[in-house]
């Protein structure tokens, strides 16, 4: 027959109880196995304690290292994005400028010998065969060229727009507040731009085109303001 520990006190107290010598022994036996009861109960308690904290420890470390995880892969997409989005933000910004302040260099067709402008025509990709034709037999070459040449100008910065401000909603997730409000200054106002232009050219109204010409080349500073903050948060100085 089995006895545990908790059957032997038992025994060892009704001993007691009854008194003599078998008393004093038992009593002696009764301290020795309650003691190391005790020790046992202790030990077995310790080790439970242990046990517990170093789960807590394991999940407390588990969540440590996703968080980290998680703020590296942000970070790490910041990375991406914030060059890209600075340099979508330049090509629309130098295309906008380009429609709006009318600063390309267009050729002369006036008094160009028809040979050298079929070999202009064969050079000049932007415009479609329609259109080249149509340039063949324009009475003012010049003023037909420039007007297809605006409107492709157009399309293009619109265009080009369109993916920044695109490209902006998908990842602003990924930039901080200030950032987004800079970012987002900047591409309103290149949209303002774009359609105070438009309007004004289509009502042939000089002075909203001219609006429109102070609106981007007073641009500049937001564009420096977005350039130093996304170095201040790529930590460009520190590279």
């Amino acid at each position: 027959m089995n006895f545990d520990s908790s059957t032997i006190l038992k025994w060892i107290v009704q001993v007691i109880g009854v008194g003599g010598s078998s008393a004093v022994v038992a009593y002696g036996l009764f301290k020795w196995l309650g003691q190391k009861w005790l020790e046992s109960q202790f030990a077995t308690q310790l080790e439970k304690l242990k046990h517990q904290q170093q789960k807590e420890l394991e999940r407390v470390r588990h969540e440590i290292q996703t968080m980290f995880s998680r703020i590296s892969k942000i970070h790490a997409k910041e990375f991406e994005v914030l060059p890209q989005a600075w340099f979508m933000l330049h090509e629309a910004h130098g295309s906008v400028y380009d429609v709006i302040a009318k600063i390309k260099f267009l050729p002369t067709f006036r008094g160009m010998p028809q040979g050298l402008f079929e070999q202009f025509l064969e050079s000049e990709k932007r415009i479609s065969p329609f259109h080249k034709q149509e340039l063949r037999e324009a009475h003012d070459r010049d003023g037909y060229y420039r007007k297809i040449i605006a409107d492709i100008g157009f399309d293009d910065a619109a265009e080009k727009y369109r993916i920044l401000n695109n490209y902006l909603i998908q990842n602003r997730i990924f930039m901080t507040s200030e950032l987004k409000a800079k970012f987002n200054a900047v591409a309103d106002a290149l949209s303002r731009s774009l359609a105070l232009y438009e309007v004004g050219k289509q009502a042939k109204d000089p002075k909203m085109q001219f609006e429109a010409v102070e609106q981007i080349s007073a641009l500049n500073d937001k564009i420096s303001d977005v350039e130093r903050a996304v170095q201040e948060r790529l930590r460009y100085e520190e590279a």
